[in-house]
């Protein structure tokens, strides 16, 4: 005898599959997102995932999309809420760090240079632009009246010098080394010989084969403002396959002697700026900049040029004794990453 038809039976597994498939859509992404939150970032595959989240929501909202359209409402209220959380996880804001470690001895002695110029007068604008080899125009720079800029990878010190030239200011040439790019950075004004005949120091960060970064500590006199401690950084991305075992670790590292050679300078008047290699969402290279009393400048996203810009990975920081004004992203003229502009005001001019 054949079994009567009853349209419970039929509408049962599916509810009950789109229930599973909600709860998967659920928990998946907020687990992905505590996971790497949990970690900070040092293992490869967590820093992996902060580089590739603007890629994974534009999957969610076309995932959703589809959910949507097939009227899947349970799965896509599931997916919907996942993403949620994972990107509310992944955006909590980092634990401030404090320095450990003790300060150098030449820090030690750079710390009059910091401390004892008089205070800054008028706002700075300063830029950072990481450059790809090839052709650069600097002509969109000149006419933005800026104070100090670090560029790198500049491969032209001729541009970097005519740079100077328009803004009668001073341009420091540093050249590549095995473990570093070519850095340039341009003040309107002049570099100041601190203890006796020194304009920059290098600060080593950690590096492995086929990695380059390095930082550079300057006291540039900017005209009509005054002495800005500052520290051009130029932090090792995520380069080749080869790279990526530790990578995010020395990159902690590198933040954390940063961190440590501010807190010996003294933080108030240091600005930091230039390629972070990481995401803001990379949550533990902040801690320790934060542990030394800095912040940092909410900027606009530098990579990729062409188009809206998914990461802001050519970053600002600066200590108590500057207040943010504006920033803008400049034009990228055939490079991968876009200038970003800061103007900074004394925190004291700018409270009155």
């Amino acid at each position: 005898m054949a079994a009567r038809y009853h349209p419970a039976m039929s509408a049962q597994p599916p509810a009950r599959s789109s229930l599973r498939l909600a709860t998967v859509l659920l928990l998946a992404p907020a687990l992905v997102g505590a996971l790497t939150a949990w970690s900070g970032a040092p293992s490869p595959a967590a820093a992996l995932v902060l580089w590739v989240e603007p890629v994974l929501f534009f999957l969610v909202v076309h995932g959703l999309a589809w959910l949507l359209w097939e009227r899947r409402w349970m799965p896509a209220l599931g997916l919907a809420t996942g993403a949620l959380l994972a990107g509310t996880i992944l955006r909590v804001p980092p634990v401030a760090d404090p320095p450990t470690s003790t300060e150098a001895p030449w820090a030690r002695a750079l710390r009059g240079c910091t401390k004892l110029p008089e205070s800054v007068r008028s706002p700075v604008r300063v830029l950072t632009w990481t450059l790809d080899a090839g052709p650069v125009d600097l002509s969109v720079v000149e006419d933005r009246h800026v104070d100090l800029a670090i560029l790198s990878g500049l491969h032209d010190p001729s541009a970097a010098r005519a740079l100077a030239d328009r803004i009668h200011g001073e341009a420091l040439i540093l050249p590549a080394t095995d473990t570093s790019d070519s850095l340039a950075l341009v003040v309107r004004g002049a570099f100041q010989y601190c203890q006796g005949h020194d304009d920059s120091w290098e600060v080593p960060l950690p590096v492995e084969a086929g990695e380059r970064a390095r930082a550079v500590l300057t006291f540039p006199e900017v005209q009509g403002a005054g002495v800005v401690p500052f520290l051009a950084v130029q932090m090792q991305g995520l380069g080749e396959l080869s790279t990526w075992p530790g990578w995010s670790e020395r990159l902690v590292q590198g933040a954390r002697q940063l961190g440590d050679l501010t807190h010996a300078l003294g933080p108030r008047r240091m600005v930091i700026a230039g390629d972070f290699g990481a995401p803001r969402t990379f949550r533990a290279l902040a801690s320790p900049l934060l542990g030394a009393g800095l912040r940092e400048v909410p900027v606009p996203a530098s990579w990729p040029a062409p188009l809206v810009g998914l990461h802001a990975l050519d970053r600002v920081w600066t200590g108590g004794a500057w207040q943010p004004l504006a920033t803008a992203r400049l034009p990228a003229h055939g490079h991968s990453r876009t200038p970003v502009v800061v103007d900074l005001a004394p925190a004291e001019a700018h409270a009155r």
